[in-house]
């Protein structure tokens, strides 16, 4: 365990200085020794990473592949929160595919898990991501309906910043 700990922790430097590759060589690592442990936590963190860093690689099958290995070992240790993250790593595949219809799908997806655990700002993002898909294919009634039931919900709570997201767009 200590093992892949440091290995991720490594990768996450490299991450941060925009070294993908030396990243996905040290997440690769940490996979490894979480794997034999069978450490499940650490295998979807890993393939999370992995699938981030592919993304920035522009490897989008090996980046949706991954995304998806993480999404259903997280999905197995019913981590509501960290499912949604790479729910959201697969929509924005879809997104960058063009492949709108999934995309929203798959945030719809996310959606329906925030709203189970009362997450408004998760619900709020989520809101955001798919008024923003709706614009970029000129659906401009539904991305509006989505802006403002997101910015509902951040007046509601009080996040300026998510307040301000919203109204850029």
């Amino acid at each position: 365990l200590e093992t892949g700990n440091a290995y991720n922790i490594i990768g996450d430097f490299y991450y941060y200085k925009n070294d993908f590759n030396q990243a996905a060589k040290f997440y690769n690592q940490a996979l490894s020794a979480y794997q034999d442990t069978g450490y499940n936590e650490g295998i979807a963190t890993e393939y999370h990473n992995l699938g981030i860093i592919n993304y920035f690689l522009g490897d989008y099958h090996q980046s949706i592949d991954y995304s998806r290995k993480a999404y259903e070992i997280r999905k197995g240790l019913d981590d509501k929160r960290l499912t949604t993250n790479s729910l959201f790593n697969i929509a924005l595949i879809y997104k960058k595919w063009g492949n709108y219809d999934d995309a929203i799908r798959i945030y719809q997806e996310a959606k329906q898990v925030y709203e189970a655990c009362d997450d408004k700002i998760g619900i709020a993002n989520v809101l955001t991501n798919i008024a923003n898909v709706y614009r970029n294919t000129s659906g401009y009634e539904k991305a509006t309906e989505n802006y403002v039931a997101a910015l509902e919900i951040y007046e509601e709570i009080g996040d300026e910043d998510g307040r301000g997201n919203v109204l850029s767009n």
